[in-house]
């Protein structure tokens, strides 16, 4: 088999898509035997534990050091993403998201509040694993006008 006869690799988006068209059911389903607040705070747990885990196995870092703007490539490839770089140095590194394809998904599964721990979540545990800290004011997943990524050397 060539190279030209192998199927093209999912992007980060496709990825994303598939798991949650299937997960996002399973959870609503959860929430109604269990409780919609119980399923979201055991979610919120889960991601606090992974961040923590994360964190204690991490060295702090310099963000310059880590390939933050790699990772906005990659999760934008084929235009899931569209965002600006306003700062790369080497201990800071702000990228604000003008448009999200991940947030638009969620919504149409009516399923926000799940993306925002499911998918923008992910974005923590990353930046513990990195040894960087991350913040954000808004996120286009919980309705604002843009993620605004601010990382930030060490912890």
């Amino acid at each position: 088999m060539t190279s030209d006869d192998r199927p093209k690799a999912l992007t980060a988006y496709e990825r994303t898509r598939i798991q949650m068209e299937y997960v996002v059911p399973l959870l609503r389903d959860l929430q109604s035997i269990l409780g919609e607040k119980v399923v979201l705070d055991a979610l919120a747990e889960r991601l606090r534990r992974r961040v923590t885990a994360a964190e204690v196995r991490a060295e702090p870092r310099r963000v310059g050091e880590t390939r933050v703007v790699l990772g906005f490539e990659h999760f934008a490839a084929g235009g899931a993403l569209d965002y600006q770089t306003l700062t790369d140095g080497p201990d800071a590194v702000d990228i604000d998201v003008d448009r999200c394809s991940y947030a638009t998904l969620m919504q149409e599964l009516d399923a926000a509040d799940l993306g925002d721990i499911l998918i923008c979540g992910e974005d923590l545990v990353t930046v513990a694993r990195a040894g960087t800290r991350l913040t954000r004011s808004e996120t286009h997943m919980l309705g604002g006008d843009r993620c605004d990524f601010r990382f930030r050397s060490g912890r």
